[in-house]
C-alpha cells in the first residue's frame, strides 16, 4: 500500500582505482556522458572519495601485481558503510589465483586485460541492474516487509541495525535522523549515502516510512486517531493527518471509515 513519493533518480557513479592510463580512455568514451566517473591513483584516495560521495560501482585493477586491487576489496568490503558497492577487477589473462584470490576478499566481477569494451560495458550494466533491483523493491513495498526481506550479508546487517533503532524510538518525537546516526555511530552524511546507496530512500524517509507502517496497523487494531498519532512519534496531530494522507492518499480518518465499510462488505 506504499505511495511513490516522487524520487527521482541521481546520476550514477562509477570510481575508477588505479587503472592504467591506456585504460581510461577507453573507459571514458564507453560510460561518459550516461555516468559520472571519478579517478582515484590508490585505494588510499579511492577511500577519499567513498566518505564523501555516493558511488555506485568501483572498477579496480589488479592485473599488474598480486597485491593491487586486495587492498582496494579489503578497504571496501570489510568496511560496514561500503561493503555494498559492487567492485569489477581487471586483471591479466590467465590469472586464475589472482581472481579466486579476489573473490575471497569480495570482488563482484572480472574483466581480462586488454579491455573489451563491450564486455566490460555488460558486467558494468549486470551489476548495477542488481543494484536496482533492489532499490526497486524497497521503493515499491513497505518498510516491514523491506526490513525482513533477505538481501546481501552486508546490506541485511545493516538494514536489521537501522531498523533496530528506529523501532526502539519510533515514540519519541524528538527522533530524527541526527538521533539515528548517534545511535548508529556513524556521521550523518554517512548515514545518509549508504541508505540512499542501498534503498534509493533517505534516513529520514525511513524513519517516516517506518511510523506511518506502524501507524497503519494500530489505526486497523481499533485504536483512535490522536492515540496512534502519540504512539509513532507525532508532535502534533494535524502533522500526523498531512503525511499519513501524503503516504496513503487518505487522512486516518477516511482510511478508518473504509476499513469499516469494507468489513460491513
Amino acid at each position: 500500500m506504499m505511495k511513490n513519493l516522487g524520487i527521482t533518480p541521481s546520476k550514477t557513479t562509477i570510481l575508477m582505482v588505479s587503472v592504467e592510463q591506456e585504460r581510461v580512455g577507453l573507459i571514458i568514451d564507453r560510460f561518459m556522458p550516461r555516468y559520472e566517473v571519478l579517478f582515484a591513483f590508490d585505494e588510499d584516495e579511492a577511500m577519499h572519495y567513498l566518505d564523501r560521495k555516493i558511488v555506485t560501482l568501483i572498477i579496480g585493477n589488479a592485473s599488474d601485481s598480486i597485491n593491487k586491487g586486495f587492498d582496494l576489496c579489503k578497504k571496501v568490503k570489510y568496511s560496514r558503510h561500503h561493503c555494498h558497492i559492487p567492485i569489477i577487477l581487471l586483471v591479466g589473462k590467465d590469472s586464475l589465483s589472482v581472481k579466486i584470490r579476489g573473490f575471497e576478499y569480495g570482488a563482484d566481477a572480472y574483466v581480462e586485460t586488454p579491455v573489451f569494451a563491450p564486455y566490460l560495458e555488460a558486467q558494468v550494466n549486470s551489476l548495477l541492474k542488481n543494484r536496482n533491483r533492489v532499490k526497486e523493491h524497497f521503493e515499491t513495498t513497505s518498510t516491514n516487509s523491506f526490513f525482513t526481506r533477505r538481501i546481501d550479508d552486508c546490506e541485511e546487517s545493516f538494514i536489521h541495525e537501522v531498523d533496530s533503532v528506529i523501532q526502539q524510538y519510533l515514540d519519541d518525537p524528538g527522533f530524527d535522523v541526527e538521533f539515528l546516526a548517534e545511535k548508529l555511530h556513524v556521521s550523518r552524511p554517512t548515514l545518509y549515502r549508504k541508505i540512499k546507496c542501498v534503498t534509493n530512500f533517505s534516513p529520514n524517509d525511513l524513519i517516516n516510512m517506518a511510523r506511518l507502517d506502524e501507524a497503519l496497523g494500530l489505526l486497523s487494531a481499533g485504536y483512535r486517531v490522536y492515540e496512534v498519532s502519540d504512539r509513532v512519534g507525532y508532535s502534533s496531530h494535524s502533522h500526523f493527518s498531512r503525511n499519513f494522507q501524503k503516504y496513503y492518499g487518505m487522512n486516518p480518518r477516511e482510511y478508518i471509515a473504509n476499513k469499516k465499510l469494507s468489513m460491513v462488505v
